[in-house]
């Protein structure tokens, strides 16, 4: 059981990150290594010793088979790929931050130096010039931007939903299904045969509309932040 340093995260947040996975306990001794300012603790059974650390119980739905449904939700949307030319860059920025509000790196207000907007911003950054997402879709209705979706590659018959978000206006009107419906569609004729989402248990709204479209809880996982001023 050790550390495991994380440069991505301690570069981009300007100090130094590690993570470990555990089963259901830890030495705790180990979390205090004055080298790392945070850890993240993964584990996939509630560790009580750290209860009040918890920070997000992430939940994996997959899909062993891309079910293709042929018809949106709502056919009054139309869904096309985002074009920096013709789309609002700040929309699709502003719905990636309104979609992470479940976020660990929102909901863990020992983050002070705006480490879950900037990490955010970069996420939609890189899924936008492709950097870390195969495609993003935008769902428009006369002409206004109303939801997107990013698609991603987890493995070589594996995609991801990355991110996903819907205006809070238009929130009720199946914009979401018919993003999700889409972007299976397009994965099955690019070669993936199933197809994975990751959320927050805590996030209702997100796991019911999963379900409702054929996705399955995988596992769960706990994730617990220890910052280095931490008492345990």
């Amino acid at each position: 059981m050790q550390l495991i340093p994380l440069d991505w995260d301690s570069e981009f947040f300007g100090y130094n990150v590690a993570k470990i996975e555990v089963s259901d306990s830890i030495d705790n001794s180990v979390l205090l290594d004055r080298r790392f300012r945070l850890v993240y603790v993964f584990s996939r059974q509630p560790i009580a010793s750290l209860e009040s650390k918890l920070m997000d119980k992430k939940a994996c739905f997959h899909m062993e088979t891309i079910l293709v449904n042929n018809e949106i939700s709502n056919n009054s949307l139309l869904i096309e790929s985002f074009d920096a030319r013709k789309h609002s860059y700040e929309t699709l920025k502003s719905l990636t931050l309104e979609s992470g509000v479940f976020s660990r790196f929102f909901v863990d207000k020992e983050f002070v130096n705006e480490e879950f907007s900037r990490l955010y911003t970069k996420w939609i950054e890189n899924s936008v010039n492709k950097t870390s997402a195969i495609e993003v879709f935008v769902a428009l209705e006369n002409k206004e931007l109303l939801g997107f979706i990013t698609l991603t590659k987890k493995a070589e018959d594996l995609a991801d939903i990355g991110l996903l978000a819907v205006s809070p206006e238009a929130r009720g009107r199946k914009v979401a299904s018919s993003l999700i419906e889409h972007v299976k569609g397009y994965a099955s004729n690019i070669g993936f045969t199933k197809m994975q989402v990751v959320t927050q248990i805590d996030n209702i709204p997100a796991t019911k509309l999963y379900e409702s479209v054929g996705f399955e809880l995988k596992e769960l996982t706990y994730i617990y932040h220890i910052w280095n001023y931490d008492t345990i």
